[in-house]
């Protein structure tokens, strides 16, 4: 009965992700000292997670506005991730500092005609690249 619960009793996944529920959460209530720091944890035990890379760019180049810390983080992601990866953030970073990406708007970082603006599209490149992990299956 446990395996079948359990669905596929050999799936085995290669590293769990970091939960960033708390991280997301400080961040949407604009506690972002507070979601930067959980988000900096963890990237010391999970450092080629693009998510927290992406998170906090947002942070970085959006409300912080804070060109100097964004571009750390840049480089961070530069030695850790793969080419297609950092490509994906260093693109999303680049449509923050350009006005044309808006994360975290609603905590007032940006000029009043961007809070009446419609809800801003992902971009193509940034679709699909927070999909579950493929489980790496035992034989």
């Amino acid at each position: 009965m446990g395996d079948y619960l359990a669905g596929n009793p050999n799936e085995k996944y290669t590293n769990s992700t970091p939960m960033m529920g708390m991280a997301s959460t400080h961040a949407m209530r604009g506690e972002l000292n507070e979601a930067v720091a959980l988000y900096e944890s963890f990237l010391g035990k999970s450092p080629r997670e693009m998510e927290i890379y992406v998170r906090l760019a947002e942070i970085a180049y959006g409300p912080f506005q804070d060109q100097a810390y964004g571009d750390t983080v840049l480089e961070r992601a530069k030695k850790n991730l793969t080419k297609q990866q950092f490509r994906a953030v260093a693109d999303l970073s680049i449509a923050i500092v350009n006005k044309q990406l808006f994360p975290l708007k609603h905590l007032g970082w940006c000029d009043d005609e961007v809070k009446e603006h419609p809800e801003v599209e992902v971009p193509e490149k940034l679709k699909g690249q927070f999909a579950k992990k493929a489980p790496v299956t035992t034989g």
